[in-house]
């Protein structure tokens, strides 16, 4: 780690008093957790403290707030509850699709096919695997960081036996045709899987109208505690995969270990907050981004922008309703992921002090990398290192966007002006 990363966080902790000045628009990397789920989770620290495999009363009423949680979950992805399966974030949960299901069928030499910009723990995943035998194929992107069928469908092979492409890209907000390319693989008999930890809980997803097989997700993406995801696996393939964790069996022995019950009932609260507010969230996000975006391309005549392009809420509204919305949405309603050629992203981070937003290689470390999603939709390295990454948030305001942009504003002006 270098100093600057250590200075860098020395100071935050020495300015706790400051915290809540800071305004943060990073919430692709994570979300702060809704008051309303806090309010869920604290009985279960101490009142309702119980081990969910314990028959008495504490752990009946441990057991009785998971199947509550699992079944919020699985109503808001239009899934069965025995096909919900709880893990520590989608990190885990995408590590077991691909693990699990290349164990499964290793003695086949089996092929997995993924994208060259998903999230870092389906690379590493897929990394492992193939040095264990498997077959993978990385798969490009298009400019706008979007998997196309006619690609999909070249890259198939007789012993292709997953693909696992992501449902919305976590640096720049791409979203793939997955109704599309899941059905590609269905028509193959091939596995499909999604790592939607971006998309769960800000746009509508149906798993079965979808034709999803298996979906990863984590709760800090939506207003839910860390530490925390789920795993949802179709109930006829659940005997494709073989579970990581050898223990008592819980979930059905997909994921054995003791349930974390208060991150649980976190999830299962900040996902039922999160269906019912997708739509005023969703307005929300494409008010205060496109706000954002507009204040920025004032700043600066060298404005990129990186990913799809941005809807208006004008011609959004046209299209009617939010089912019908996200059938066509190309971009996450709170993503913005620019370019100024002329500004060293990592530099401006340390300016900006009361701004909170992404740099580099987002959300895989500290150190300012050029982002690999970047250069894959055709950025060179210099461009991908003047990047900037802003997340809007459920709890971020007007004035909140206004003084990013006014702040921003200054720091871009060309350092030769």
């Amino acid at each position: 780690m270098s100093n600057t990363t250590n200075t860098l966080k020395k100071t935050a902790v020495s300015k706790k008093t400051s915290v809540k000045k800071v305004i943060y628009l990073d919430n692709h990397a994570t979300t702060p957790i809704d008051p309303r789920v806090l309010e869920a989770m604290l009985p279960f620290f101490q009142e309702d403290f119980g081990n969910p495999a314990s028959t008495h009363y504490y752990g009946l009423r441990a057991s009785f707030a998971v199947d509550q949680a699992r079944l919020k979950v699985a109503r808001a992805i239009g899934a069965e509850e025995d096909e919900i399966f709880f893990t520590s974030g989608a990190t885990e949960s995408n590590n077991t699709v691909l693990k699990g299901i290349f164990e499964h069928f290793r003695s086949r030499q089996p092929h997995f096919i993924v994208s060259a910009i998903e999230h870092k723990c389906i690379l590493e995943a897929a990394k492992h695997i193939e040095k264990q035998g498997a077959q993978v194929t990385f798969l490009k992107v298009n400019p706008e960081g979007i998997v196309e069928s006619e690609q999909l469908k070249k890259a198939i092979r007789a012993n292709t036996v997953l693909v696992s492409l992501m449902f919305a890209n976590n640096e720049i907000g791409s979203i793939n045709p997955i109704h599309e390319l899941s059905k590609i693989c269905r028509d193959k008999g091939i596995l499909f899987h999604t790592d939607a930890a971006q998309a769960v809980g800000k746009i509508p997803i149906d798993v079965k109208e979808l034709g999803i097989d298996l979906l990863s997700a984590s709760g800090h993406k939506f207003y839910g505690p860390k530490g925390v995801g789920f795993l949802y696996v179709r109930k006829q393939v659940q005997n494709l995969l073989t579970p990581l964790l050898d223990g008592g069996g819980q979930e059905n022995g997909i994921r054995s270990g003791t349930l974390n019950v208060t991150g649980i009932v976190g999830i299962g609260k900040a996902i039922e907050l999160a269906i019912v507010n997708m739509e005023e969230d969703f307005w929300h996000y494409i008010k205060l981004r496109n706000q954002l975006y507009e204040k920025l391309l004032r700043c600066t005549s060298e404005l990129l922008l990186n990913g799809p392009i941005i809807d208006s809420a004008t011609t959004l509204r046209k299209i009617g309703n939010l089912n019908k919305i996200s059938s066509g949405l190309r971009r996450l309603p709170n993503n913005l992921n620019v370019t100024i050629p002329y500004i060293q992203a990592s530099e401006l981070q340390k300016q900006m002090t009361r701004i909170a937003f992404s740099s580099g290689s987002a959300c895989s470390s500290a150190d300012f990398e050029p982002s690999y999603v970047l250069t894959s939709i055709g950025r060179t390295k210099d461009q991908a290192l003047v990047s900037l990454r802003f997340g809007i948030g459920r709890f971020n305001t007007e004035q909140d966007v206004r003084i990013a942009a006014d702040s921003l504003a200054v720091a871009f002006q060309p350092i030769d002006s």
